[in-house]
């Protein structure tokens, strides 16, 4: 058969493969259920974003001695994408989850984007649909802890925050009190909120987070470790070959891992705080 017979057959094959995977579509994303409580075990755990690399997050598990009886694990948000082994992160955190272990995580924006069939990531239906309904945050009584994926904007209350809010924004814009992902405009949030909660009385709830609660988030690699007294960010930018952290309660202890690089630095932080400075150090 002749190369001029044989492409345009290849030609009518490839669109037919293409009008076909249309046809399919990704599944519809399931809506986030909202906002999670949970009481909380003897220790809390709670895990940066992992991006798909599941031996860093088995490593950083290991070093926190994490036992499924006596801890309840919480992840960051952005628990698959970008890195190799997101199906394994999905598939233990679900599996875990089935044996009633007290294992959760937020909604993270590259979450969304597999669980919509945007992402690189390789996993089935179920875990699509897992992906896209995780909560928006999940707050842990029993150690006064919020976890959400990205930021919480101060002031206002956290049940009627937006999903880009609370899954992409890194800075706050003073002017119109609103969240942006760009961290060029504004100032980051983090500076923001503990400025709102210092000015504000004790009775004063309008974000819907009583005085003494501590928020956890991570999204932000580009800042790296973040600490303060009110929030602190533990994405330590694992899938770019630094670190994968944990802050362990009681005593916020965080405990690193090592990571592989397997995706490339797009942007670079003077503030960034290398992998070597993370290890034993307590947050405020």
């Amino acid at each position: 058969m002749s190369f001029h017979r044989v492409a345009p057959m290849a030609a009518l094959l490839l669109v037919a493969v293409v009008i076909l995977n249309r046809a399919a579509g990704p599944l519809p994303p399931a809506v986030p259920r909202g906002h999670a409580v949970i009481a909380g075990r003897e220790r809390l755990i709670i895990v940066g974003d992992v991006h798909g690399m599941y031996d860093e997050m088995r490593a950083v598990l290991a070093k926190a001695l994490y036992v499924p009886a006596r801890d309840t694990l919480v992840f960051t948000g952005d628990v698959g994408n970008k890195g190799p082994q997101t199906a394994e992160v999905v598939t233990w955190i679900m599996d875990a989850q089935a044996r009633g272990e007290d294992v959760h995580t937020v909604l993270g924006n590259h979450d969304i984007y597999v669980a919509e069939g945007q992402g690189v990531a390789a996993v089935n239906d179920a875990q699509r649909r897992w992906l896209g309904s995780r909560p928006l945050s999940v707050t842990i009584r029993r150690f006064r802890v919020v976890v959400v994926h990205a930021g919480v904007l101060p002031g206002k209350p956290l049940q009627t925050q937006s999903l880009e809010t609370l899954t992409t924004m890194r800075n706050y814009i003073p002017a119109t009190r609103d969240g942006t992902k760009d961290p060029k405009r504004g100032e980051p949030w983090v500076d923001a909120f503990n400025r709102h909660h210092a000015q504000r009385t004790r009775t004063d709830v309008t974000d819907g987070l009583p005085s003494g609660f501590h928020v956890v988030f991570g999204h932000d690699a580009v800042r790296g470790l973040q600490r303060s007294p009110l929030a602190t960010g533990i994405d330590t930018g694992c899938v770019y070959g630094d670190a994968l952290t944990a802050m362990v309660y009681p005593g916020r202890e965080l405990v690193t891992a090592p990571c592989r690089e397997v995706a490339p630095k797009t942007i670079t932080d003077p503030n960034r705080i290398p992998k070597r400075r993370l290890e034993g150090q307590a947050a405020p």
